[in-house]
């Protein structure tokens, strides 16, 4: 039987707004360079901060420029070292799968043991996304 490769998980949607003049209440439009109004609501702030966590000019734990709940926050850490997790496992499924030295057994229980680990890591992931996503959607009806 041969392993299976989980595929790669989707990225989120990088989502950019520059307000002029610092943070904005919840649902308040935006001004932008062109003279368009942009709305973001909790969830779209959260998925905007969490898009923008590869940019260079933003140091780790550092604020989006949105005020999001204390528990968001927490998640959207948590979201963001479960990621960086997952690539280091796919990571190392593909220097297993590459290494020649491994006997065949040898290989097939590596993969299966980091196969449980990914698979472990993608339900944590999933859970913490929904919970966020519960989170900022209470947050908008209410």
């Amino acid at each position: 039987m041969s392993p299976t490769i989980p595929p790669s998980m989707p990225s989120l949607p990088t989502v950019t707004a520059s307000p002029s003049s610092g943070t904005a209440p919840a649902n308040q439009p935006l001004p932008s360079s062109t003279g368009d109004t942009v709305d973001l609501s909790s969830l779209g702030r959260a998925l905007a901060a969490l898009g923008q966590t590869n940019q260079p000019s933003r140091t780790e734990g550092e604020a989006s420029g949105y005020e999001l709940p204390e528990e968001a926050q927490r998640l959207m850490e948590l979201i963001q070292d479960l990621q960086r997790q997952l690539q280091e496992k796919q990571q190392e499924l593909m220097q297993i799968m590459a290494d020649a030295n491994l006997s065949h057994e040898a290989k097939q229980v590596k993969l299966a043991e980091v196969q449980a680990s990914i698979s472990a890591l993608t339900n944590n992931l999933m859970s913490a996304m929904n919970q966020l996503l519960q989170m900022l959607e209470a947050e908008n009806q209410g």
